[in-house]
């Protein structure tokens, strides 16, 4: 079973980077524009992100940690992207 992950909208960032690799953050591309209290992933580390109030991407809380355990979906859609990172990082 293929799962799938709409990526049709990318949205420009303020630079930032990923508090797990370093990794230069400018863009989030996913089904739509990102509110604060979203959830991403780091294209280069795989990491998981949120955003916080003034749209910057952070490192996950505990209780980040909790509401993804609380919320199947988001959780489950957060890993496809993962994996997506992680096949892209075997391929280049």
């Amino acid at each position: 079973m293929r799962r799938e992950v709409d990526l049709s909208q990318t949205t420009k960032l303020a630079a930032g980077e990923c508090p797990y690799c370093q990794n230069r953050l400018s863009g989030h591309t996913g089904p739509a524009k990102p509110e604060p209290g979203d959830m991403s992933v780091c294209g280069l580390c795989g990491g998981y992100l949120k955003f916080d109030d003034g749209m910057r991407l952070r490192a996950l809380t505990p209780a980040d940690h909790v509401e993804l355990t609380n919320n199947p979906e988001v959780a489950k859609m957060l890993g496809v992207l993962r994996d997506m990172v992680t096949k892209h990082r075997k391929v280049h």
